[in-house]
């Protein structure tokens, strides 16, 4: 399980070797879609509250979730 702020920074090795990446997200369903451009879907969301960016947009995070690729 990695942690990874940015979509942009770890998109690339979410698609080619997988794992789970704990992130932060904003809530917006357009972000969210963003992940399947790296063949990726949020798993679920998490209690805890680590990061304080969205990982796609900059916007103020509501939740951490788990990303994982989607098969």
């Amino acid at each position: 399980w990695y942690k990874g702020a940015k979509l942009a920074e770890f998109g690339a090795t979410l698609s080619d070797k997988g794992g789970f990446w704990q992130t932060g997200w904003c809530g917006n369903k357009e972000c969210e879609k963003k992940l399947k451009e790296h063949q990726a879907t949020i798993r679920c969301l998490l209690d805890q509250k680590t990061f304080g960016t969205c990982f796609n947009c900059d916007g103020k995070s509501k939740t951490d979730v788990l990303v994982a690729k989607s098969y």
